[in-house]
């Protein structure tokens, strides 16, 4: 099982490579659609920043209520279907809470400001955890269910890999 520590280790660094690629757009193609029924990808990064938000709204929600629970073993068990699909080439439909709408419009640099401040408070939610708690659906994907904190982390960073290649095969199309 992976740690939190790591986890988290590892999604920064897949979130700075997320961003070294973006800048490679001039801020007139980052607000792009390539077509109609495709994200630009400043949508893209605020789809990404939506999901962690989400995420930090959820576990504080669950922790305030005090109604954390097991992870079940048939949610563990979609957990791995759901990182096994982020990784095959097919175009899945975002669920509604993290799809990004004309309210969640920020010019790009004040996105990158909003998504390091939602991640550093999601970290210190994680990091500063009672031990017992660690190893508890403090976090729910919609479709997948209740994941442990680290698992919930390492399924943050699967999904910001598929964007960024995403991203990155959007740059090759330029």
């Amino acid at each position: 099982m992976e740690t939190l520590e790591k986890a988290w280790s590892d999604y920064n660094r897949s979130q700075k490579k997320l961003l070294e690629l973006v800048s490679q757009f001039s801020p007139e193609k980052r607000d792009v659609r390539p077509e109609q029924d495709k994200w630009s990808v400043l949508e893209i990064v605020l789809h990404l920043i939506k999901a962690d938000e989400q995420a930090l709204v959820y576990g504080r929600k669950k922790l305030t209520a005090g109604k954390v629970k097991q992870v079940r073993s048939l949610e563990r068990i979609k957990r791995k279907v759901l990182l096994l699909a982020l990784k095959l080439p097919f175009k899945y439909k975002a669920p509604r809470m993290v799809t990004p709408t004309v309210d969640d419009r920020l010019p790009y640099e004040g996105a990158i400001k909003k998504w390091n401040e939602i991640r550093s408070e999601l970290k210190e939610l994680c990091l500063t955890l009672d031990p017992d708690l660690l190893q508890k659906g403090v976090f729910k994907h919609p479709y997948s269910g209740k994941m442990t904190p680290a698992e919930f982390i390492v399924f943050l960073n699967s999904h910001l890999d598929r964007h960024r290649l995403q991203i990155k095969n959007r740059l090759k199309s330029l």
